[in-house]
C-alpha cells in the first residue's frame, strides 16, 4: 500500500472510532439514571381531625332528596341468533335465487 492509501484507511479507522465513542457515550448517558438511587418520597402530612357539630335534634335536620340512578334498558337477544358462515349464506344465496326464478316465472 502506498503512502494516499494509509490516509484512507487511517480516517476510517478514526471515524469508527469516532462512532464507537460516540455510541459508547450515549449509551452511558442513558443508563446513568437507572444507577442513581432513587429520590426519597415526601413524608405525608396529617390531616387535621374535624369534629362534627352535634345535631342539636332531629326535627331540625333538613334532608336533601336522593337521585336515583337512571334503570338500564335491557336489551333483548334474539332467540336464535343467525351464525354468519359460508354454508349458511351459500344456502341463502340458493333460496334468493330460488325465489327471484319463482318470481321472473310468475310474471311471464
Amino acid at each position: 500500500m502506498d503512502e494516499k492509501d494509509k490516509n484512507v484507511v487511517e480516517q476510517i479507522v478514526d471515524s469508527v472510532n469516532d462512532l464507537v465513542e460516540s455510541i459508547a457515550n450515549t449509551a452511558s448517558e442513558a443508563f446513568e439514571p437507572a444507577t442513581q438511587p432513587p429520590t426519597p418520597k415526601p413524608k405525608r402530612q396529617s390531616v387535621p381531625d374535624y369534629e362534627f357539630p352535634a345535631a342539636a335534634s332531629s326535627a331540625n335536620t333538613v334532608s336533601t332528596p336522593v337521585k336515583k340512578p337512571a334503570a338500564k334498558k335491557k336489551t333483548q337477544l334474539a332467540k336464535n341468533p343467525v351464525k354468519n358462515t359460508v354454508a349458511n349464506s351459500s344456502s341463502k344465496q340458493s333460496e334468493n335465487v330460488k325465489q327471484l326464478s319463482k318470481k321472473r316465472k310468475s310474471k311471464r
